[in-house]
């Protein structure tokens, strides 16, 4: 009994095998692996065998599904659309300096002096634009992040010796555009951040996060960005001063289809 269904089973395969063909498709627009990559993902192996090499894409199917492939590979292989990203950034800084000082003659033996007060607040805006071109299917990134520097210190033939070294803290965004309408596309997002360390300061750490979002063309779309805030004091026997600030940068782009 084992033995008849061991041969029934060995008479299927061997029937399907003679049912499938090989089948060549060459492709004009798409590169072979893509393509493959792409359709393997419809067909499971039993019921059709792809594979691509330079631009001919090889199938191992019965004509049915053959037939199918052939029909999909004809929608997809179609010229990469292009998409013009306009990046632009807006960058608003604020910050404080307030402080005292001494004017006039300072005597051991007591006497009087003028002492001078103020405080600043101020406000700076400023940024700019850029454009890049991306092709569908691939990414693009924008860098909203910067060097900041670290002082060191080093032991050098027995001195104590200060350097300056900058952390490259390239935050930013990776961007792929695919369109889904005819005014519409979408937007895959993956923000990165690199942030210095709080004890470390020479160790970066880094975070990432995978958003999609559906937009217009041609519609400006605030994408976050990246905000920095720092303060300073110093003083001395006549004087004291104190420094805030905070610097914040937004990025906005636009994706427009070009040849549109």
């Amino acid at each position: 009994m084992l033995r008849a269904i061991t041969l029934l089973l060995a008479l299927g395969l061997s029937l399907m095998t003679q049912a499938q063909r090989l089948e060549t498709i060459t492709l004009q627009h798409r590169t072979a692996e893509d393509m493959a990559r792409q359709v393997r993902e419809l067909y499971p192996e039993d019921q059709a065998h792809i594979s691509g090499h330079r631009n001919q894409l090889l199938i191992r199917a019965d004509d049915s599904i053959i037939a199918e492939i052939h029909d999909l590979v004809m929608q997809l292989d179609t010229p990469q659309r292009q998409f013009l990203i306009t990046v632009s950034r807006d960058r608003n800084r604020l910050g404080e300096n307030s402080g005292w000082g001494v004017s006039g003659v300072i005597s051991n033996k007591g006497g009087s002096a003028q002492v001078e007060a103020g405080k600043k607040v101020y406000s700076t805006r400023g940024g700019g634009q850029q454009t890049l071109t991306v092709v569908e299917g691939s990414s693009a990134f924008i860098n909203t992040g910067q060097k900041q520097p670290v002082r060191t210190t080093q032991r050098i033939n027995g001195r104590l010796v200060d350097s300056v070294e900058y952390l490259d803290l390239s935050s930013g965004v990776y961007v792929e555009p695919r369109l889904t309408g005819q005014n519409r596309v979408e937007l895959k997002v993956r923000s990165q951040s690199n942030e210095r360390d709080d004890i470390q300061q020479q160790r970066i750490n880094t975070s990432s996060l995978d958003t999609i979002r559906v937009v217009q063309l041609g519609e400006w779309v605030e994408l976050g960005g990246a905000s920095l805030t720092s303060s300073r004091s110093d003083s001395g026997i006549t004087y004291s001063t104190r420094r805030q600030s905070a610097d914040e940068q937004s990025v906005l782009i636009k994706v427009e289809l070009l040849g549109n």
